[in-house]
């Protein structure tokens, strides 16, 4: 699970934290916390973000 700011795109470590799992097929959820545009969404986690709430938590794990 990756906490999704303004600032994700374009911190390093954190896109290979991203990177990683994506290529290995770990199963992996960006939470966006705020509403941000999808042009700050990084690119390995396209359709791959829930929204902050307890739910959609329960969600992602339940789909494992």
């Amino acid at each position: 699970m990756i906490i999704i700011s303004e600032k994700t795109s374009s911190a390093p470590l954190t896109l290979w934290e991203i990177d990683y799992p994506v290529k290995n097929g770990i199963p992996i959820v960006g939470v966006d916390v705020k509403r941000i545009s999808q042009d700050l969404i990084p690119t390995g986690l396209k359709g791959k973000i829930a929204k902050f709430g307890w739910e959609w938590f329960d969600e992602f794990f339940n789909s494992l």
